[in-house]
């Protein structure tokens, strides 16, 4: 948790350093002991962390959520939504 909320914490600002080097290191024990995929559950650690770092998948919720929205946003008004609208 101190890599997240600490005096050099990914929520003040700090992704270099200790709070990645203190994720990647918690992610590669996960992986050490049978983890054959890493949520990164904290938005933060979306920051500090990618697939690069660790030899087992990264899910990201933020990625997953962004593309999901630019999927929608493709798709255009359904139509509910244009006849609720006016």
């Amino acid at each position: 948790m101190d890599a997240i909320y600490g005096k050099k914490g990914i929520k003040l600002g700090f992704t270099k350093g200790y709070s990645r080097n203190t994720t990647i290191k918690m992610a590669r024990g996960l992986v050490d002991i049978g983890a054959q995929g890493i949520i990164a559950g904290c938005t933060e650690f979306s920051l500090v962390i990618s697939s690069r770092d660790i030899a087992v998948p990264l899910i990201d919720p933020l990625d997953i959520l962004a593309r999901a929205v630019v999927s929608e946003a493709k798709r255009g008004p359904t139509k509910t939504q244009t006849s609720s609208s006016s």
